[in-house]
Order: C-alpha cells, then sequence, then structure tokens
C-alpha cells in the first residue's frame, strides 16, 4: 500500500480495480496500493474498504507481497477519525492496526513501511511474533534530539525511542528495523549529532 508526494488526489488502484494495469497472474513482484497522499502528517487516509479490495485483488492476481507505504503509517486513519468501515461483513475501523489485522488474513507476506515509534505501533508486534505479518518495520527515526525533530516538523518526539525498540525486540526476537537518519540540519550541535550516532547504534538498526 503506497503513496506518492506527488500533491494530487488520492486514487485507490483504480486501474487494477478495473481489471487493466500491469499485474501478472504468480507475479512474485511486491504489490503497492494506495494508502495516502500528500507529504505532510495527516494527509488523507484512503478509505479501508477501497485499500483491502485492492489488497485482495493484487493477491487473487498472484502477488506474494505486500508494501503498506505512506508518508506516516502509523497515523492511518487520523484524518477521518478513524472511522468504521465494513470488509467481508464485519465492522472495522481505519485505523493502522486493525488494517494490519486484516491484511494479516490474506495470506501473503506484508511489509509495514515509514511507521513512526508512537505507541499504538506496540499492538502489531505481538501479530509479528505469531508470524502474521512480517517481522520487520521501517522507521523514520530520522533523529534523536526533540529540538531538532521539533524544527524538522517531524512528528515523533525522540524520546524513550530505545525503551521502545528493546520492548519490540523481547516481544519479536526476530524483528528487523530498517530506518533513516538526516545529520548536518541548520544549528544541529556537536552533541545532537553524537545523540544521533548513539541511537542509530544502540538500536542495531
Amino acid at each position: 500500500l503506497s503513496a506518492e508526494c506527488s500533491g494530487e488526489e488520492w486514487l485507490i488502484g483504480s486501474d487494477h480495480l478495473s481489471g487493466e494495469g500491469d499485474v501478472r497472474s504468480g507475479s512474485r513482484d511486491p504489490g503497492d496500493v494506495f494508502l495516502a497522499a500528500g507529504c505532510e502528517v495527516g494527509g488523507r487516509g484512503a478509505p479501508k474498504i477501497p485499500v483491502m479490495q485492492e489488497a485482495e485483488h493484487l493477491v487473487n492476481a498472484g502477488v506474494k507481497e505486500l508494501l503498506i507505504i505512506s508518508q506516516d503509517t502509523s497515523a492511518y486513519g487520523v484524518d477521518i477519525k478513524y472511522r468504521t468501515g465494513f470488509w467481508q461483513g464485519r465492522p472495522v475501523k481505519t485505523r493502522m492496526t486493525e488494517l494490519v489485522q486484516a491484511l494479516s488474513t490474506l495470506g501473503v507476506w506484508v511489509r509495514l513501511h515509514y511507521v513512526y515509534p508512537y505507541p499504538h505501533v506496540d499492538e502489531v508486534i505481538p501479530l509479528m511474533a505469531q508470524g502474521k505479518v512480517l517481522p520487520y518495520l521501517d522507521v523514520p527515526f530520522q533523529h534523536a534530539s526533540p529540538r531538532i525533530l521539533k524544527l524538522m516538523k517531524r512528528p515523533a518526539s525522540g524520546e524513550k525511542n530505545i525503551e521502545r525498540i528493546q520492548a519490540w525486540r523481547a516481544a519479536c526476537p526476530d524483528l528487523t528495523i530498517r530506518s533513516t537518519f538526516i545529520v548536518g540540519f541548520p544549528g544541529e550541535t556537536e552533541a545532537e549529532f553524537e545523540h544521533a550516532c548513539r541511537l542509530g547504534a544502540t538500536s542495531q538498526v
């Protein structure tokens, strides 16, 4: 499930849902589905039902891996107040945890990208430990200093990240975490630079 920073309105995989496009039967390539659009936190979330329809279409076409990507996957549904929809006859909230739970029933690899370390992310770790989704998180820490993160206008605070990662790894020892860091931001001090380096080393990303 992916989104581009094009500034355009999101479309829920219209080519795939209409039967057009280049999804090949038995494809081993990862499948992408729009989840949200825009480069800002709070970009409009795609309604859950079209997202799941798109995911099902890709799986039925033979795709073996779904990449869940947006600018802030962990904030999925915030903009529409976690509105409840229906999928396969049951109510499901438009929220990251419920989305991942639904995706985990499709029988393919589900890989989560751009997940900020909010407390509710803890809820998906048991699904990874149970083998329902891949034990993989792309967490864009970007820095460790709360001051620099605020200047960057990033949603994460940088606080308690090490403790959260340690708890995730304790619950799911096979967890792999990928991340990105930005250094040299205007006004960054040497101490803040070292702080970012320590987070990268200590978190084993």
